[in-house]
This record gives structure tokens, C-alpha cells and sequence, in this order.
């Protein structure tokens, strides 16, 4: 040891300790390296990374140690990047768990459970901000409601309508649809979104003929129990149309908005005019034409719509 010392005085070899700026800026750079690595790669590559900066500073000090002589700061710059890679993979977990938990209140009450599933496993499939996107909206309503509803009692027309929404919404959850909205007694429903579809349209054509076989059974059921008949009229359209959180920073929902959607609507009033039960537009039969069997109703022009389209009546299904 003494031998040593007395050597290193003689040729003024000495350990030299390096400035504050070089600590500073290790301990900055390993922290921002960390950091950038968690920003732009997956946890598991990020650890990688970090792991590597780790080891390579490590060699660096030793190497500095040994053959420059320079005492570099190795503890603080280390727990730099571990405080960083902690603090960022725990916000990144908190950030995860609050987007799942809101994906799940969203559309819990609108998709079938396997649906809300697949989009908590996989949320970057939904975007909630709102997008344009080609998407195929149903909308059906019960024929003479209000004169209906007038003439019962209130307790009775909730409980037939609330068992006839049942069984209508099971008839769009079948075919993966999402309720966007019950209004009254009408019902709202979209294909394509939040989860993708590339047979949206075929999905909400066989949705509408579920919807009428289904109401066949309940016009049995209905008629047994001295009941009133309920008749309904449906309206697809097929096309492009904003989709997102919509609404208030207090009260969101998740929804579509667009002329596409009007149509739809505009044409589940049209079955009134001509006296059919399912109007599909010329937008949606392009999709399902080797499928569907139909009846051309003509051209119209809708309201809101100056241009008039092809609209047709959809009776079946061919497979």
C-alpha cells in the first residue's frame, strides 16, 4: 500500500475526481435516455435499453477508473435511471388502467360483454377521441306509439316496451352491433364501430330480419296474453360519418354524427310511405347484394338530401 502511494507521488499519478457538470450530466442524460426509451418503445424494450445504458455507463467508469485515472459518479446516475424507469412504468401502468376502466364504462351498457372485453385487452382498436370512418347505422321505431301508450296505463306500456327493447337489443348484440341509444321507443344502433367489421353491412341487414322474426314471436306471446300488437319499421344506411366521445366535459357519449346517419333515420320513416317493414339504402345494398333479397322501391329524395337515391325493401336473406 505504502509502495503505492509512494509511486503514485513520484510520477504524480493521482485519482482525479471529475467535476460536478460531468455528474450533473450523467445523471440528467441517464434519466432522459430512460425516459425516452419508455416514451417510444414497449416496457419490456425500454427495460432492455435501460439495462444496456446501465451496463455500458458501467464499463465507461471502470475504464475511465483504471486508465484515466478519473473518479466518476456511479451510484446517483444509476438511481437515476431506476427512479425514472420506475416512476414512468408506474404512471404508464395508472395511464393504462384509468383508459381500460374508461373503455369499460363506455360501452359496457352498449356491446355484448365479449366485445368490451376484446376492447379492454386491446384499447388502440377504439379511438375515443373521434375519427371519420365508414359505418353502417340502424334505426328502427314502433309504428303509432303515441296513440298506443295513450290508451294504457303507464305501468303497462313500460313493461311491454321494456320487454320488447329486450329482445330487440339481444337481436343487435347477436350480429356484434352497439346500442348507441334508445330514444323512447326508438332504437339506435351502429355497425363497424368501436370494433371494426368489414361485413358491418351484412351484420346489420341480418340484425333487421332477427329484429322482425323475432317480433313474430312476440306477436304469439302478445296475443295469448290479450296484449296489442306492436309493429315496427327499420332504416340502414351505409357510409361515412364521424364517431367518438361526443358531449360536454360533465356528460359524454360515445356516438356518430353525419348526413349518413340522418338517412338512416330518414328512411325508417320512409317504411310508412311505402307500407314495408325494412328500407335498406343503395349504400348498403352495394355491400350485400350476392346476399340479400330484395325488392327495388325506386329512387327517392329524402329530406335534407337534394340528390335522390336508390332505396330498396329487404325481405331475406339467401344463405
Amino acid at each position: 500500500y505504502h509502495a503505492t502511494v509512494l509511486d503514485n507521488l513520484l510520477n504524480e499519478d493521482f485519482i482525479r475526481r471529475n467535476s460536478n457538470l460531468f455528474d450533473f450530466l450523467a445523471i440528467f442524460g441517464l434519466a432522459l435516455i430512460t425516459a425516452g426509451a419508455l416514451i417510444f418503445f414497449s416496457p419490456l424494450v425500454s427495460a432492455l435499453i435501460t439495462v444496456i445504458i446501465v451496463i455500458g455507463y458501467l464499463f465507461a467508469s471502470q475504464f475511465m477508473f483504471e486508465e484515466m485515472s478519473l473518479w466518476v459518479a456511479v451510484v446517483p446516475p444509476l438511481w437515476a435511471a431506476f427512479l425514472t424507469f420506475t416512476g414512468a412504468t408506474v404512471h404508464h401502468f395508472a395511464l393504462e388502467q384509468r383508459e381500460k376502466k374508461l373503455i369499460k364504462n363506455t360501452f359496457s351498457r352498449y356491446l355484448v360483454p365479449a366485445l368490451v372485453d376484446e376492447l379492454v385487452k386491446h384499447p388502440e382498436k377504439v379511438s375515443l377521441g373521434g375519427e371519420k370512418k365508414e359505418l353502417t347505422v340502424l334505426f328502427s321505431d314502433i309504428r303509432n306509439f303515441t296513440s298506443w301508450s295513450e290508451s294504457l296505463p303507464a305501468d303497462v306500456v313500460m313493461e311491454q316496451l321494456n320487454e320488447y327493447l329486450d329482445v330487440m337489443t339481444d337481436c343487435v348484440f347477436d350480429q356484434e352491433g352497439m346500442i348507441d341509444k334508445y330514444i323512447g321507443d326508438a332504437i339506435m344502433a351502429i355497425f363497424g364501430a368501436p370494433v371494426s367489421q368489414d361485413d358491418q353491412a351484412r351484420r346489420a341487414c341480418r340484425a333487421a330480419l332477427k329484429m322482425m322474426k323475432a317480433l313474430k314471436k312476440l306477436h304469439l306471446k302478445w296475443e295469448s296474453e290479450g296484449r296489442s300488437l306492436l309493429n315496427i319499421g327499420v332504416g340502414i344506411n351505409t357510409g361515412e360519418m364521424f364517431v367518438g366521445n361526443m358531449g360536454s366535459q360533465k356528460i359524454m357519449n360515445y356516438t356518430v354524427i353525419g348526413d349518413a346517419v340522418n338517412l338512416a333515420a330518414r328512411l325508417e320513416s320512409a317504411n310508412k310511405q311505402y307500407h314495408t317493414s325494412i328500407i335498406i339504402s343503395e349504400f348498403t345494398y352495394k355491400k350485400v347484394k350476392e346476399e340479400a333479397v330484395v325488392r327495388e322501391l325506386g329512387e327517392t329524395t329524402v329530406k335534407g338530401r337534394t340528390q335522390p337515391i336508390k332505396i330498396y325493401e329487404l325481405t331475406g336473406w339467401k344463405v
